[in-house]
Formats: C-alpha cells, structure tokens, sequence
C-alpha cells in the first residue's frame, strides 16, 4: 500500500478510497480548500510545483483535518491568478481537493500486522506505515492470546492512547485477537481447492459434451451409409 519514492512516502489512492468505505479504518476523505503560496519561478511548472507542496504535506499531521494526510485528487483552483500580499514575494492561491486523512480515535476496533514480539511487548505496523505499540498485561486471557500471536500475523486491537502531533505519531492499542498465517493458509487452500473443483466439473462437462458430439457424428455417418446401400439396391 505503501512506497517509498525519494524519502517521501506514496499511499496507494485506489486502497485509500476502499478505506474510506471500511467500518473503523480511520481514514476519512474531506472535500475543502487548501491555501497555498509558491515563488514566482514556480509558475513555469505550476501543475508539478502545487503537487509537490501537497505531497510535502503527506504522512504527517495536519491541524485544519486534526489528522494525517494520506492522498489527495480531484485538485480545482478556485481563481485563475493568484495573489502578492504586502511587499511579499509569494503568490498566494486557494485551491479545492478531496482529502484522504487518517483520524483513528480512542476507543475504535483497527487491525495491524505484528512486526515486533517481547514478552511484555507487541509492535504492530498500520497501512504499512504507522506504529502501534500494544503492551501485554497480566490478564489471564490477554497473556494467552499475547503467547499464540507470531510475526506477520494480522492482530486486532482496541486504541486506548493516540498522540498523532508528534513527529512520529504515536499510537498505544490493547489486543483483543489475532489472526494467524495459518488460518489465512487455510483460507487461501480452500480457494484453491474449490477452483480446482470447478475446473475438473468443467473439464467433464466438456469431455461429455465431446463424446455427445462424437456419437451425433457417428449416428450421421450410419444413417448415410444405409441410404447409400439403399440406393444400390434399387
């Protein structure tokens, strides 16, 4: 979901849009105006140049949304010119987008992929890119099902802590239950079979439907033989 393209990080907008349709993914899209003020030499190249002064905006925090900018599309600038304040060298210009924000809040359901494992500890990635610490207590059935989680298992935890202005930002979950490779495994044989399956009815269908033909041929050509003999004979 997630690419690394000269330190500055790309979320994919097709899994963005899904998202934004997914119960408790957290990321919402807003349509609303941005303002924004470049130098004079960026009107050469202005398409690129508010491109790249958004995308200089993505994975971090962003105080209008109260949260972390993913993506953006559907850019519309309000005004054809833009605007020299005071004795300023800037041009300032408002501009229409849909924004893809990631708001997670205290108390929603989210998933992520374990990445670190301690006794005491669970480190677990979101959408690739943001750190969820998920701290294991003495609770009877949190400290079983802290044991049974692996690595690169998917895990679903509960937010109790969120601090998203920070330069990392931080989240802290508690574990609620896992998901293992195996029973994903599982899943993806089932698959497997069940196309399997389907391929071999469909093979037989076809085998039948060939010997069906074959019989049809083989009924014409008899049936034309006798007429040929009977014409002989008279």
């Amino acid at each position: 979901m997630v690419k690394l393209s000269n330190a500055r990080v790309n979320f994919n907008p097709k899994l963005l849009k899904k998202l934004t349709q997914k119960e408790n993914s957290g990321v919402e899209v807003h349509t609303t105006v941005q303002h924004l003020a470049i130098y004079p030499h960026q009107l050469n190249n202005f398409n690129d140049s508010v491109k790249g002064l958004l995308n200089a905006k993505i994975a971090k925090y962003n105080k209008t949304f109260n949260g972390i900018l993913l993506g953006y599309k559907n850019i519309k600038l309000l005004k054809d010119g833009g605007v020299i304040q005071d004795d300023s060298y800037y041009i300032h210009f408002d501009l229409q987008a849909d924004f893809y924000i990631f708001k997670p809040e205290i108390g929603k359901i989210m998933e992520g992929v374990v990445k670190r494992k301690s006794k005491d500890h669970i480190g677990a990635l979101v959408y690739e890119a943001f750190n969820v610490s998920i701290p294991l207590t003495s609770d009877d059935d949190e400290e079983e099902l802290g044991n049974t989680v692996k690595v690169g298992d998917t895990v679903t935890f509960q937010i109790i802590y969120i601090n998203l202005t920070s330069r990392l930002p931080y989240i802290r979950g508690r574990l609620m239950s896992e998901t293992t490779e195996t029973e994903t495994n599982e899943i993806s044989e089932i698959k497997i079979k069940k196309r399997k399956n389907k391929s071999k009815t469909e093979t037989t269908e076809t085998e039948t439907n060939e010997t069906t033909e074959t019989k049809v041929k083989k009924k014409k050509s008899k049936t034309k033989e006798k007429k040929v003999e009977e014409m002989e004979d008279d």
